[in-house]
């Protein structure tokens, strides 16, 4: 419906209709939500003016995951390019990623997965944790937006196919 709209206001000629229409949008818009995706195999160990290392704490990765989760956003942080067990471990660390007394996860874990594997090792792993899955983002080999997975060129159809079948096993 705003999207209509707003195609109409880019047909209008100024004036007060064309005012009108703008007020009209502005004030049915809503925030987005603000997610953010981590590249989980970008984890660069950085070092001091000495030379040293800073230690695992300030990996590329870990450090984003640390901002993240410090932030007052109520969002989703996306895992994507792989596994990382430490990186993962450390999500744990965070209160935000569990649920609150009335249930509810201020922060929401998403995976980009290559297979149904993927998705069942990492759900576990976090699982282990107490960490729950919001939600699978599958990407087959074909669409995976630049990465390298290891899906052997299996195209969507079939991959969905098996989260469908298999889908109860990762609950």
């Amino acid at each position: 419906m705003l999207k209509q709209k707003y195609n109409t206001l880019l047909k209008m000629k100024a004036g007060d209709e064309r005012n009108d229409l703008e007020k009209d949008l502005t004030l049915n818009m809503k925030p987005g939500s603000i997610d953010v995706n981590i590249m989980v195999n970008v984890d660069r160990i950085h070092f001091n003016k000495n030379g040293d290392p800073l230690g695992e704490e300030f990996t590329d990765a870990k450090a984003g995951l640390r901002g993240y989760a410090n932030s007052c956003l109520q969002s989703s942080i996306i895992f994507s390019a792989g596994i990382n067990r430490g990186l993962y471990s450390y999500i744990s660390k965070f209160r935000d990623f569990y649920r609150d007394k009335m249930g509810r996860i201020k922060k929401r874990i998403i995976l980009k997965v290559s297979d149904f594997r993927s998705a069942l090792v990492q759900g576990k792993f976090l699982a282990k944790k107490g960490l729950e899955v919001y939600e699978f983002r599958i990407e087959s080999g074909l669409n995976c937006g630049g990465h390298a997975f290891a899906s052997n060129g299996i195209l969507l159809p079939k991959l969905l196919k098996e989260f469908r079948e298999k889908r109860k096993s990762l609950v």
